[in-house]
């Protein structure tokens, strides 16, 4: 019984590995997405484009049905990806295998968000006040989301803001305090002539919020010492706003110079050398390469791959980076054959076991 137990999960292995390498990002050598994420993202698109229009009474009223029909045809392909999502993610070593890796996977954000996108199929067909069935319906905007795990931007942008952390958060405390002078300030002001707009310092904060980003105008002062020090607030607030764009203009200035550095271990004098993802599609490549000749594994050295993708041999060669590619792909059947000292070289090597 155990071994046709052990055969029937080899015989799936394959299949899950493949199913695994479509859903997971695919990039191919070209850096190309494959065919799978290509439709994902036309099915999701499209499934917005649905719900906008869906919105509409004018439009979706005389097709209630077919409306509803295409609205569920759209949730049962995405429950089909989301299970094959959960059930593939046995094969990333990040989270490991068996049941508990696919649990370990479902608990991450981008699967939380999967799942909360197909709130809507399984209780939009509940009967319930109409407005609980809109709050449902905004739901599937959620899965516009799911574009970002496609994007090299969505990275770009996150890197961005990261690596100007430090300068945003000081904006945002300076845009806080001068909110809390400003409506501290307008409240002894305005607050015994307008005592409905300006009678406490919380509600002279709307006035502040509003003067410091859109300029709405529902709330304004009255009084002369009030129009003068609104005017030098509304002047502040300029500028104030304009700091956060600046910062995070020239982040991506050094994103897109400098792909794959961040700014705090950057070298001046080194060029541009391959990042993560560039040795991980080479892996993947070389991988189904031996795949497809029909070897029972294969051995991939880090300093070989890194002159394979054309790395800096000099001091900026970021090795550990290539290093960290090797052991990212790696699953239980892998093995490391060959692991230096500290200190002697990165000749770090694995064995991957085929077919994966």
């Amino acid at each position: 019984m155990s071994e046709g137990t052990s055969g029937a999960a080899t015989d799936v292995a394959p299949l899950r590995a493949r199913v695994y390498r479509a859903l997971s990002g695919g990039l191919s050598g070209e850096g190309r997405l494959s065919r799978t994420n290509v439709v994902l993202i036309v099915l999701i698109v499209a499934s917005i484009l649905f719900a906008v229009i869906d919105s509409e009474p004018t439009i979706s009223g005389p097709f209630v049905e077919p409306f509803r029909l295409i609205e569920t045809a759209f949730g049962v392909i995405f429950l089909v990806e989301y299970v094959l999502r959960v059930w593939s993610s046995a094969e990333n070593p990040r989270y490991g295998g068996g049941l508990r890796g696919m649990l370990r996977f479902a608990l991450t954000p981008a699967a939380l968000i999967d799942l909360l996108a197909l709130s809507p199929l399984f209780f939009g067909a509940i009967g319930s006040e109409a407005y609980v069935l809109r709050v449902l319906r905004l739901l599937r905007i959620l899965r516009l989301t799911k574009i970002g795990r496609y994007s090299g931007a969505a990275a770009a942008i996150w890197k961005a803001i990261r690596t100007r952390r430090y300068e945003l958060g000081v904006s945002l405390g300076a845009g806080l305090f001068l909110m809390l002078v400003s409506s501290a300030c307008l409240y002894a002001i305005e607050g015994s002539d307008q005592p409905e707009k300006f009678g406490s310092i919380l509600r002279a904060m709307w006035w502040s919020i509003s003067t410091l980003t859109v300029g709405y105008g529902d709330v304004y002062p009255i009084t002369v010492a009030g129009k003068v020090f609104a005017s030098i607030t509304a002047l502040i607030g300029i500028g104030l706003v304009a700091v956060p764009t600046g910062i995070i203009a020239a982040a991506f200035s050094e994103v897109l110079e400098r792909p794959g550095t961040d700014r705090a271990d950057k070298d001046a004098d080194a060029p541009t050398v391959p990042d993560r993802e560039t040795f991980a599609a080479a892996i993947e490549a070389a991988i189904t390469r031996a795949q497809e000749q029909g070897r029972a594994h294969i051995e991939i050295n880090a300093g070989e791959l890194h002159r394979a993708v054309g790395g800096y041999p000099g001091a900026s060669h970021r090795m550990p980076v290539c290093c960290a590619a090797l052991r990212s792909l790696m699953d239980a059947r892998d093995a490391v054959v060959f692991q230096p000292p500290a200190g002697d070289g990165a000749s770090f090597t694995v064995r991957y076991q085929l077919p994966r």
